[in-house]
């Protein structure tokens, strides 16, 4: 396997690795070789189908913050909150579970940010096999 994840140009490494098999190749014959990302890999290794990636809603009802997994499945307890006040700042902060793996709330108040306070609130989350869902609510001034 090989991967890389810079932001620079790694095609060089990828043809420094494409050598190195061809330089190999001989010796073992009976090795197949597959080119592949790594979600369609391990989802063959495991025997797993394709699963649809998570689609999230967010909305806002009064001062409250609601999310829905409307498809699919996420990994892990909840999805990834960011706030986004008027002057650009942006916070985090976990999600109260209403119904585990499908329903999500955030209070906005005293407490945490008020309504007129926020620019964006945005949630992501990513499924079991690596795909991603991510759902933006734009705050009216």
């Amino acid at each position: 396997a090989f991967a890389d994840h810079d932001y620079r140009d790694i095609r060089p490494d990828v043809n420094a690795v494409r050598e190195m098999l061809a330089h190999v190749r001989s010796e073992f014959p009976e090795v197949q070789i597959q080119f592949s990302g790594a979600e369609k890999a391990a989802r063959e290794l495991l025997g797993k189908s394709l699963e649809p990636a998570p689609q999230l809603s967010i909305s806002l009802i009064n001062n409250r913050i609601i999310i829905k997994l409307e498809r699919g499945t996420i990994f892990g307890p909840q999805p990834y909150l960011v706030l986004k006040d008027r002057m650009g700042k942006l916070y985090h902060d976990n999600l109260d579970i209403q119904e585990p793996g499908s329903l999500w709330t955030y209070v906005l108040d005293e407490q945490t940010l008020k309504p007129d306070q926020l620019a964006v609130a945005a949630v992501g989350a990513a499924g079991k096999f690596g795909r991603f869902g991510v759902a933006r609510f734009n705050f009216t001034k």
